[in-house]
């Protein structure tokens, strides 16, 4: 379970620099956790204002879409949230994302 924001991360990986610390495997490590909870926050945040830009997400179990949509499959989602789930830390944009309607097994 993540404790700490990104932010804490980066702090730490910044002040591994700062020492000469962050050229080793716990700071590789800890630079690729950082890169990996940008990367999540990144798609969260495009997720969730989407609208605003024109674009719509939608989660569709059929291939295809359109220009203006991007689509994501079940799994893809469910791969998506597992990720966010099991992050080295917290991404608070991903807590802005609202499943609706319903998800039949």
């Amino acid at each position: 379970m993540c404790v700490s924001d990104v932010e804490d991360l980066q702090e730490l990986l910044s002040e591994g620099d700062r020492t000469g610390c962050s050229d080793s495997e716990p700071g590789d490590e800890l630079r690729e956790s950082v890169e990996e909870a940008h990367k999540l926050a990144e798609v969260a945040v495009q997720m969730t204002s989407g609208k605003k830009k024109g674009v719509v997400w939608s989660v569709s179990t059929r291939t295809g879409s359109s220009s203006a949509e991007k689509r994501m499959d079940l799994d893809e989602l469910v791969d998506f949230l597992n990720q966010v789930s099991t992050a080295p830390c917290r991404i608070p944009e991903a807590e802005l994302l609202q499943v609706s309607g319903g998800v039949s097994t």
